[in-house]
């Protein structure tokens, strides 16, 4: 199956322990799950049918876990996820609470790609050019911080991606 890049929504976000919480120092995984839902079927109302997802603990799977959630009720019944992983053992750096999900994601997913065998230290900035490369929009979870979301929101914008950032406001990328 190939891809069709004027269809297709790459998701980039924080693990766990960089996403920040609220005032009261409660985590906002409810919140960023219901947002990550919300966007999704805003994005597929709009046409777009492929959502590419880095397969990260944190943001990545919840956007994953909830792209096949709207997908298994039937609220976006031709919706299709691709499982972008950057090394072929990524899930055993995993805590163990995220290998489930992670492996249930793999399981429903519509395409696996894979692309190394092994870690180096590149790996993780080829996935992220392959999500960029591969979309025509970017959900992030970003409120600035240094990092793997930064390279890729700064790469979707130098490439004119519009970027839908779930963590509003909006900063700036530069």
């Amino acid at each position: 199956m190939t891809e069709d890049k004027s269809s297709s929504v790459a998701f980039t976000g924080y693990r766990p322990e960089k996403i920040p919480h609220r005032a009261d120092g409660s985590d906002r995984q409810d919140e960023i799950r219901t947002a990550i839902a919300q966007t999704v079927r805003r994005c597929y109302d709009n046409g777009y049918r492929i959502f590419l997802c880095g397969m990260a603990e944190g943001f990545d799977l919840w956007a994953a876990d909830e792209t096949l959630r709207l997908k298994r009720n039937g609220i976006c019944p031709d919706i299709r996820l691709h499982a972008v992983i950057p090394y072929r053992d990524q899930v055993h750096s995993f805590r163990p609470e995220y290998r489930d999900l992670y492996h249930r994601t793999l399981d429903a997913a519509d395409r696996i790609v894979v692309l190394s065998e092994n870690y180096h230290r590149e790996c993780f900035f080829r996935r992220n050019d392959y999500l960029v490369d591969h979309a025509s929009l970017i959900i992030a979870c970003y409120d600035g911080q240094r990092g793997g979301t930064q390279y890729t929101c700064r790469k979707a914008q130098k490439s004119g991606l519009p970027i839908i950032n779930l963590l509003d406001p909006v900063l700036p990328l530069s």
